[in-house]
Order: structure tokens, then C-alpha cells, then sequence
């Protein structure tokens, strides 16, 4: 393993891809979804709360609290620029209810515990920019994931504490951010599914040169 200190470096490369990822947001090269990236804001930080209850090392813990950080850049960045949000829907709506709930959950438990748990839960049930990578890869901006993968990684090498608190922020934002990342840059959505698309019936809805999910559209 490495020294403890390294956790800033997977602290700093977070904040580094999260300034990118607003950049591209204020240029209109990213279209953030506001439900996700807004839980995204919350979730980590709540976790980081969780993780300082429990006497968490702080070196390892920055890259949590960056984690939440980040996201707030991001999204305060798409009101700065209304051609850069993402058109929400049902989905969306109802995927961050979920995380809500879960938050709520936390609240009113007062675990550190419990408080990393439903963090990294309310983060994963910020589903909708994982679909809209997979659906429409060019709305997304891979720079972000890639830097918050590595950060991740970094500072689980970093630790010197391995309870569930210590690792499980870490371990999940390194696997999500990477699998987000991969779906970005290898467009994997497009690939995948419009050839199959193409020699299946063509729908209104559901068409090879139209979004792969009603309501995906753009």
C-alpha cells in the first residue's frame, strides 16, 4: 500500500475533473442531469458525516467530501448556463425520491454507520446519468469519471483503516465512476444496441435513428 497522504492526491484529482466537467458545462459540451448531480452533491457528503463520526482518517476521507464537493460545482455551473441541463423525466423524478428517502433514512438514524451505508446507497440510486450515458454518450463528458476512478483508487491504496466505513465509498466510487467513464468514451450504448435496433421493428418510440429509450431524446 501507499502513504496515508496520497488520499489528497485522490482528493485533488476529483476536484480537477469536477472544474473540468463544469467548464464543459458552462461551454454546453456536457448536459448534466440536475437529479443526479444533485445527489451526487448530497450522498457523499453525508457519508463523509458518517465517516468523521466513526473516526475515519481525514486523509483518506477528503476524497469523499470532494466527492460531494465536486457535484455542487457542476450543478451550480448548470444553472449559469440553461442550454447545458438535461430535459428530466419520470424516471429521473423518481430515482431521486428514492435517494431522498434514503437520506431521510440516515437523518433519522444518527449512525456513522448507517450514514456511509445510505450514502453510497442514495448515491447509486442517482440512476438517470448512467442511463443517459449508456443512451446518449455524447451529452456526457468522460473527463470527470475517468480522474474521479483514479482518485478512488488512489485513496483506497492510501488507507489505513479497512472497516466498511474506511473502504466502501472508495470501492464504490471507484467501480461507478469507471464503469461511467468506459460507457462515455466507447459510446457502448450506440454500439451495442443500434444494430440490433436496425433489423428489429421499428417502433415511434423505439427507431434505429432516434433515442433508445422513450424520453431519452435530447
Amino acid at each position: 500500500m501507499i502513504d496515508k497522504n496520497f488520499g489528497y492526491l485522490g482528493a485533488a484529482l476529483i476536484m480537477v475533473g469536477s472544474v473540468a466537467y463544469a467548464w464543459d458545462t458552462l461551454r454546453g459540451n456536457a448536459k448534466p442531469n440536475r437529479v443526479t448531480w444533485t445527489m451526487w452533491t448530497a450522498a457523499p457528503l453525508v457519508a463523509f458525516a458518517g465517516m468523521m463520526h466513526d473516526g475515519a482518517e481525514f486523509a483518506t476521507s477528503s476524497m469523499t467530501l470532494c466527492a460531494g464537493l465536486g457535484p455542487a460545482l457542476v450543478l451550480a455551473c448548470s444553472f449559469v448556463n440553461k442550454n447545458s441541463v438535461w430535459k428530466l423525466t419520470a424516471f429521473d423524478l423518481a430515482c431521486g425520491g428514492l435517494s431522498v428517502i434514503g437520506l431521510i433514512a440516515l437523518v433519522s438514524t444518527g449512525s456513522g454507520l448507517a450514514g456511509v451505508t445510505f450514502g453510497v446507497l442514495a448515491d447509486c440510486l442517482a440512476l438517470p446519468t448512467l442511463v443517459k450515458s449508456w443512451v446518449l454518450p455524447d451529452s456526457e463528458s468522460d473527463n470527470f469519471f475517468w480522474l474521479s476512478a483514479i482518485g478512488a483508487t488512489i485513496t483506497l491504496l492510501a488507507g489505513t483503516q479497512w472497516g466498511f466505513v474506511d473502504v466502501a465509498f472508495p470501492v464504490y466510487g471507484a467501480t461507478a465512476s469507471a464503469l461511467l467513464a468506459v460507457l462515455i468514451r466507447f459510446r457502448l450504448g450506440p454500439r451495442l444496441w443500434r444494430p440490433l435496433l436496425r433489423s428489429a421493428p421499428v417502433t415511434a418510440e423505439l427507431r434505429p435513428d432516434g433515442p433508445l429509450v422513450p424520453g431519452y431524446g435530447g
